[in-house]
């Protein structure tokens, strides 16, 4: 059976509604460049080297309709503050982005396939506009 990215992490499915109907994060494709994603990471001594965190926007269940993919998100012993704009999430290839009808953050832990277990803590998770709560995070991978 396949698995869904939904099966390999967890995701934050937006349940308070915020001011909408359908219950969508408040994210719109007219301001992806100044709303940030923003979430608290924890990098366990002797893990740090080969986790990493892959984050989604979703719509719905339908992965064809997927809003967007961010980079992979890696970080040193500790707690650490990262920020994401949202016009780094991409299309996966072959969807669609609604960034209007975003309404699950989803986070997958991911190995780099030879060094064994995989291990860190998401936490504080807060959509902001204008300003980034962190510094933004920047990926070595564009």
């Amino acid at each position: 059976p396949t698995r869904r990215s939904s099966d390999l992490g967890f995701s934050y499915p937006n349940t308070s509604g915020w001011s909408e109907m359908n219950g969508v994060y408040p994210i719109t494709k007219a301001d992806t460049a100044t709303t940030y994603i923003n979430f608290m990471m924890y990098g366990f001594p002797g893990y740090c080297e080969r986790t990493s965190v892959y984050l989604a926007l979703m719509n719905g269940d339908d992965d064809s309709k997927k809003a967007g993919i961010a980079d992979r998100v890696s970080v040193q012993e500790g707690w650490h503050g990262v920020s994401i704009p949202v016009s780094k999430f991409l299309p996966d290839a072959g969807a669609s982005i609604d960034y209007d009808a975003v309404d699950k953050i989803i986070f997958a832990l991911f190995s780099n396939g030879e060094a064994g277990q995989v291990k860190c803590a998401i936490d504080f998770l807060v959509i902001t506009k204008k300003y980034p709560l962190f510094p933004v995070y920047n990926s070595s991978v564009e």
